[in-house]
């Protein structure tokens, strides 16, 4: 199940830049606004969650 939390899972999340898990169990990343480059950094995150999820085209995305 791709929700099951277990210390395998956070460390893969962990490894794709996500920071926590929060209290709704989604995985997230904050950067403060003031940062110049968090648009950057958030672009690398997302690029590397969907990689790791496997898809290859933005058709794969949507559900």
């Amino acid at each position: 199940m791709d929700s099951e939390q277990t210390p395998q899972r956070a460390a893969r999340m962990r490894g794709r830049c996500w920071q926590e898990l929060d209290e709704h169990r989604w995985w997230r990343t904050e950067f403060p606004e003031t940062d110049p480059q968090a648009p950057a950094k958030l672009a690398r995150v997302v690029i590397a969650d969907v990689r790791a999820r496997g898809a290859t085209c933005p058709d794969e995305l949507t559900g």
